[in-house]
């Protein structure tokens, strides 16, 4: 039985690769209108995407867009103005090469995750509140899973030193197959529609503070003297200068709404083109 729907309008990402390539081709064949998306970077031959994006471009029905999904002043405006009713996302930073010669890249990442998900985005959390934001929820759940889990090992832990905690990662080989057993729980939640399992994760892991170290992280952060981010809208700077042309000061003012934001964020500053 054929379940395609020929009348939507699908989105590629990672457009111009291997396989991204071949999907679209096939959703053309049959009728499908095809959104391609596609940063053209230089990891693989850029030749070989454009003679991929040639071949694409004979269909009346390929619309291709230079853009980043780390950008999301280019996904906004993309999602905007083509309203894809179907998305395959293929788009990823290719990495199988650089891992190999670049075996300890992912520690940083790591450590980032780890360190957000167990402190630094309390800085976001009046005294006294628990995490209410799916997102941060999620980093939450993760690290403090990770965290116990591992404790017997010590894998992770948090350190004392003079006074302030740090997090710790003794272990990234552990960590890393911790992250996947914790990913292998949650499919297996998912697929079995587990409900009380996975509330009891969230409820566990994902919701509750330390007083104490929350306490620790607000009054640490306070001392950077910069508001914590909270939401999508960011202040226009516009610069004050002398007669010489020199800054003198700069203004920060919120001008701006959320949708004129974006568009102006990838009229100005995006590669996305047609």
């Amino acid at each position: 039985m054929n379940v395609l729907d020929t009348s939507k309008t699908y989105l590629v990402t990672g457009g111009a690769g291997f396989i991204g390539f071949h999907l679209s081709r096939g959703l053309l064949e049959k009728g499908a209108r095809v959104i391609g998306f596609d940063n053209l970077n230089d990891y693989y031959d850029v030749k070989l995407k454009e003679d991929r994006l040639r071949i694409l471009r004979e269909y009346e029905n390929y619309t291709f867009i230079k853009g980043d999904l780390g950008d999301k002043g280019d996904v906004f405006r993309l999602f905007q103005e083509y309203v894809p009713q179907v998305v395959v996302n293929l788009g990823a930073q290719a990495g199988v090469r650089y891992s190999i010669d670049n075996p300890d890249a992912y520690k940083a990442e790591y450590y980032k995750y780890m360190l957000n998900g167990l402190m630094t985005q309390l800085m976001r959390i009046e005294p006294g509140k628990d995490v209410e934001e799916a997102h941060m929820r999620n980093r939450k759940l993760i690290a403090e899973w990770a965290l116990e889990h591992g404790r017997d090992n010590n894998v992770v832990e948090l350190v004392k030193i003079d006074g302030k905690t740090y997090v710790k990662i003794n272990d990234y080989k552990a960590l890393r197959n911790l992250f996947g057993q914790l990913l292998a729980e949650i499919q297996r939640i998912k697929s079995e529609g587990d409900y009380a399992a996975g509330a009891a994760l969230v409820e566990k892991y994902a919701v509750k503070v330390d007083p104490a170290l929350h306490r620790e992280v607000l009054d640490r952060y306070a001392k950077l003297s910069i508001a914590p981010y909270r939401g999508f809208v960011n202040p226009v700077y516009t610069p004050v200068t002398d007669a010489d042309g020199e800054i003198t000061d700069i203004q920060v003012t919120y001008t701006e709404d959320y949708l004129p934001q974006m568009f102006r964020y990838s009229r100005d500053y995006s590669p996305l083109t047609h």
